[in-house]
């Protein structure tokens, strides 16, 4: 982890951007060492309703676990949406240290449904039609802002089956449970504290079964890799 002083730096730069970006842009510092309780500084917290000590998105693991195995500095407009869904312009830039890991990340989220309230009043006014565009999106997985773990375990099932998740009691299987955790291993999920437990929950079983799913997923993952 940084020193104190160089967050104490950031901390202040979090303030400064605030203020001078006005209330319709939240800047957000995150302690990439601390996943589960990473915002460590946040102005405008309004625009994603979030307070420091909130944690990672899962965007964010999952670009966590690229930076690692490589040299970004920044990843630049990209879509994020809050929980109110209110659409967002994003960026973020990568804090790392002396041995170039990265260990912070400093995000700028603008709420631009202004912005696309008046493009709809000028398209109609103007007359111009509806342009398509056959370019991919700068990320498939959309960003989602959460004030708690409990959130976020409950975005990440419903992001997998598309629909609040409410199993029946003992209707899924040993394979189908490992499927899922599967999945969420993907998303980085369990690199957040208490994410197990609240999983656990969920696919009505205990946190031991939890843990040796995790256990056999990394296994082979291990083993293919070999």
């Amino acid at each position: 982890m940084a020193d104190s002083f160089r967050w104490e730096n950031y901390i202040h730069l979090v303030e400064f951007l605030g203020e001078c970006l006005g209330d319709n842009t939240e800047i957000v510092l995150h302690d990439l060492t601390d996943s589960d309780r990473s915002v460590i500084a946040i102005s405008n917290g309004h625009i994603t309703d979030r307070t420091v000590n909130a944690p990672l998105t899962i965007f964010a693991l999952n670009k966590l676990t690229e930076m690692q195995h490589s040299n970004q500095s920044s990843i630049v407009n990209y879509k994020g949406t809050s929980r109110k869904g209110t659409p967002l312009r994003s960026s973020s830039f990568i804090i790392r240290d002396t041995q170039n890991q990265p260990i912070g990340m400093l995000c700028i989220n603008i709420d631009v449904s202004a912005y696309h309230q008046a493009e709809e009043v000028l398209r109609k006014l103007s007359y111009i039609p509806e342009l398509k565009s056959n370019e991919k999106p700068l990320n498939e997985l959309p960003e989602n802002f959460h004030n708690s773990v409990s959130d976020m375990v409950a975005d990440a099932f419903q992001e997998i089956f598309g629909q609040e998740f409410t199993p029946p009691p003992n209707r899924l299987t040993a394979t189908e449970r490992m499927k899922i955790v599967e999945q969420l291993s993907q998303k980085g999920l369990f690199l957040v504290k208490g994410a197990i437990s609240e999983v656990a929950t969920h696919l009505s079983t205990s946190e031991a079964t939890i843990y040796r799913y995790i256990n056999k997923i990394n296994k082979a993952i291990n083993k293919n890799v070999k």
